[in-house]
């Protein structure tokens, strides 16, 4: 799915994503323009940049440029910003891991505890 910058009627900025190309009327006519379609990190960089008085991007750039100036841009505000931003796929990723030795546990390193079986449950 494609994520764009819309502008609201009030100037107010807003990152939406959309499965088809947006319009008055899919939108409800909520947005009076709309940038995009490009990456999320790319259009929250967008909006970013524009809310903090960045001077404008040059003429011709394009969503993998503004992906790519998202990644490297040093700004410590911005930088906070993205690892927030990345925080839920870095969750996803731990969970999926987790589930993963939770469900596969022969493929797990033996942790060395002693198993103690009670007496009235061993074989004999």
């Amino acid at each position: 799915m494609a994520y764009y910058l819309g502008t609201m009627h009030a100037g107010r900025l807003e990152v939406f994503r959309s499965k088809s190309r947006p319009t008055r009327n899919n939108t409800n006519a909520r947005y009076k323009s709309y940038r995009g379609p490009m990456p999320e990190i790319a259009a929250h960089y967008l909006k970013y940049r524009e809310e903090s008085g960045y001077p404008a991007l040059p003429t011709g750039t394009t969503a993998a440029d503004l992906a790519s100036l998202a990644e490297t841009d040093q700004d410590f505000y911005w930088q906070a910003l993205r690892i927030v931003l990345n925080a839920p796929a870095a969750d996803k990723l731990v969970m999926h891991e987790v589930e993963a030795a939770e469900y596969n546990p022969d493929t797990q390193a033996e942790t060395g505890y002693p198993i103690f079986i009670p007496r009235q449950y061993a074989r004999t």
